[in-house]
């Protein structure tokens, strides 16, 4: 269970249940799966995510995030090293990149990317060493967790040296560097897609059709 989870209340879609919430991200904690599902059925958020930082003292954080409203990598005792590859991030001929349609993803790019996804989990385990890579379909891209244990104290001196040794992948360097330490929930829903964030091993990923699959589509397409 992650120490902290944060909510969006409609930033891009401004819908919510809570119009006075509207464009606020809400960091809270959860003691509880049961206890997570219930709030989130209440706020039904734009978006859920979790913090990949760990925490010594969650009390000093909380004060802190009231405070200053961040929490930078050197206050955390150790943060999960993830990678996020956007459909955004690849060039397409297919498609015009119209940063204002955030609810359209090009299959193009989506293809290519899947394509960028097995490229780089081979890397990270041939030539980096990791063991335990795990793979997240976010709804506009893909996410790679590490779950190594040593990779959870990498400093942001190594964060940054690998991310220069990965300058060929079409990543978001400033995830995999920690300062961004939210990502989006595994198994939420990404709301501005209507795709839920999928886990995905090798094998399924290879199958895996984002427009189609039962995976990553909500009931409330499903059942049209």
């Amino acid at each position: 269970m992650p120490q902290f989870l944060a909510v969006d209340f409609g930033t891009e879609s401004r819908i919510s249940t809570d119009i006075k919430r509207i464009g606020q991200m809400v960091i809270f904690q959860a003691p509880s799966y049961p206890f997570l599902l219930r709030r989130l059925r209440e706020s039904a958020p734009e978006d859920v995510y979790y913090d990949r930082n760990q925490y010594d003292n969650t009390a000093r954080i909380c004060a802190l995030i009231s405070k200053k409203g961040r929490v930078s990598l050197q206050a955390a005792k150790g943060q999960q090293l993830a990678f996020d590859l956007d459909s955004g991030n690849v060039s397409c001929p297919s498609c015009k990149k119209n940063k204002v349609l955030v609810y359209l993803v090009c299959p193009s790019c989506l293809d290519t990317i899947k394509e960028e996804v097995f490229r780089l989990v081979e890397h990270l385990s041939v030539n980096e060493g990791f063991e335990d890579v795990r793979m997240v379909y976010s709804g506009r891209g893909y996410h790679i967790h590490v779950f190594d244990k040593r990779t959870f104290s990498f400093s942001l001196r190594e964060r940054r040296a690998l991310i220069k040794r990965l300058y060929s992948f079409p990543i978001d360097g400033w995830v995999t560097e920690g300062n961004i330490r939210l990502i989006r929930l595994p198994y939420s829903l990404n709301g501005l897609v209507s795709r839920v964030a999928t886990p995905l091993s090798l094998k399924e990923l290879k199958r895996f059709n984002p427009r189609r699959s039962t995976l990553c589509l909500p009931s409330f397409i499903r059942n049209k």
